[in-house]
């Protein structure tokens, strides 16, 4: 009987720099802001379907801000994969991220690797 290997889809998301937009009161040394977003991006950012189907691996860089409303605004997105690039694109998008008005014109600066196992 043949084996057959299963890919496991995983994904880390690191949260690299918390950064005011205007002035330094916008920062968060506590850290605060962060930890919320960290907690927010893993609840809402799955591996794509198709990307699992096709094996796709890849990181994104994406550079984003929250507004007052809790809209994501997506300003810079870098990727290896196009596919990784405009599905995060797209569920940055769609969030809205009631929990961190407090953190409205910061800028967060997130890297997502999708890594199969």
């Amino acid at each position: 009987m043949k084996k057959m290997s299963i890919l496991r889809p995983v994904l880390a998301v690191l949260l690299i720099l918390t950064v005011g937009l205007s002035s330094a009161s916008a920062l968060d040394p506590s850290g605060n802001c962060a930890e919320k977003m960290y907690k927010k991006l893993k609840e809402s950012i799955k591996y794509p379907r198709s990307a699992v189907r096709n094996a796709l691996e890849g990181e994104v860089l994406v550079i984003f801000t929250v507004s007052a409303q809790g809209k994501v605004t997506v300003y810079t997105v870098s990727a290896t994969s196009t596919e990784l690039a405009t599905y995060i694109n797209e569920q940055l998008s769609s969030i809205t991220c009631t929990e961190l008005i407090e953190a409205h014109d910061k800028f967060f600066k997130v890297k997502f690797k999708f890594h199969l196992l």
